[in-house]
């Protein structure tokens, strides 16, 4: 039977229920991007239903079904995105991430009690979560703060068996922009005042790009503007008003919007770079969740700031490895053709990028 309900700070938007006939399914667990809401994941569940894969889409907070922030919680978020960085405000935004990372916790152990979905025993049973863009950051969480949680009657770690971060934004790591090259960002186009920036990003963020080689060329190689006559045409633009309602949740993406000053707050005092580092690195002696492989898929027509991701990412983890760094399993995995909305262009590929095992989707 699908779960319908939460107690948890994150909430259940949508649970395909357990395949019939079938008792060692995996169960996908999926977490949605800035102002898009879980809906944005529908098609999804069709491709999940032919491969006897539960599905579940989850909701954050401050998102139609979930649960709102608290004045105070606004407040404090407020003040951290416009205050200058120092050591106590580090350490604000750090327990801020901690405590997210607890709802992600206790939402996917909430879910393992009620569901009673199969533990993981190999490629069978278990959970893969994924987070796509700005929701990469609720896995990153998660792996970062492992053996901070408390104890439960459920094990997480008998259960999580893979975490996916989807085509994610290079603010997400912890990244910088490229200094060698101007790229063009809708959102700071002097050109354009508040809403008309939000309505150029919303077109150019779904768009398709057409970059040249970045793993090589890196930055060089990057295509900040969309083309004329580009085809496909933008996700966004072959949307119907009613799927751009459904799908859509612009209170998200305002500049006083909880998202968005996480966001703000999550860069200024280098949130996303320790929670990454954390993630990506656990220290020794810190087993819980240490066997989750990480799976990093980047979408390679995606705006520019995935492919900007990649690059570097993929540098950084051939030094670590080559310094002999204790990490994670890491995988990075290249998604042909698709943009930033392909697993709403292409869900096949992208339900194939997070259960499957090739480094290159096609």
């Amino acid at each position: 039977m699908p779960i319908t309900t939460s107690n948890t700070a994150l909430r259940v938007f949508r649970d395909s229920g357990a395949p019939e006939d079938n008792t060692d399914y995996t169960t996908l667990v999926v977490v949605h991007g800035w102002g898009w809401k879980a809906s944005v994941f529908k098609k999804l569940y069709f491709v999940a239903k032919q491969s006897n894969v539960r599905i579940v889409s989850a909701v954050r907070r401050d998102y139609p079904g979930g649960v709102s922030y608290t004045a105070e919680e606004q407040a404090a978020l407020r003040r951290l995105a416009s205050t200058p960085r120092s050591p106590d405000t580090e350490a604000e935004m750090a327990a801020f991430m901690r405590k997210h990372a607890h709802d992600v916790y206790h939402f996917l152990v909430d879910f393992i009690e009620q569901a009673q979905i199969p533990p993981a025993q190999g490629s069978r049973g278990g959970i893969i979560l994924a987070g796509w863009s700005m929701g990469a950051a609720s896995v990153t969480a998660l792996l970062a703060h492992a053996g901070s949680y408390p104890v439960r009657s459920i094990s997480l770690s008998a259960y999580l068996k893979r975490a996916v971060m989807f085509d994610v934004s290079n603010i997400f790591f912890g990244y910088g922009t490229p200094t060698n090259v101007e790229l063009y960002h809708p959102l700071h186009d002097p050109t354009l005042d508040g809403a008309e920036k939000l309505t150029a990003f919303d077109h150019w963020v779904t768009s398709y790009f057409e970059h040249g080689d970045v793993m090589v060329k890196g930055a060089e190689a990057l295509q900040s503007r969309v083309s004329r006559d580009v085809q496909p045409t933008s996700t966004l633009s072959r949307l119907t008003p009613e799927e751009i309602a459904e799908l859509t949740y612009p209170p998200a993406t305002f500049p006083t919007s909880s998202d968005f000053l996480s966001m703000i707050a999550g860069v200024m005092h280098g949130t996303y770079a320790a929670t990454k580092e954390h993630a990506f690195y656990p220290p020794e002696g810190v087993e819980d969740l240490r066997s989750v492989c990480l799976r990093i898929v980047w979408c390679d027509r995606s705006f520019w700031e995935t492919p900007w991701s990649a690059y570097l990412l993929s540098k950084e983890l051939a030094q670590a490895r080559n310094e002999g760094k204790h990490m994670r399993d890491i995988e990075v995995v290249r998604l042909t053709g698709g943009n930033h909305f392909a697993h709403w262009d292409t869900p096949e590929k992208v339900f194939k990028a997070f259960v499957g095992s090739n480094s290159i989707v096609e």
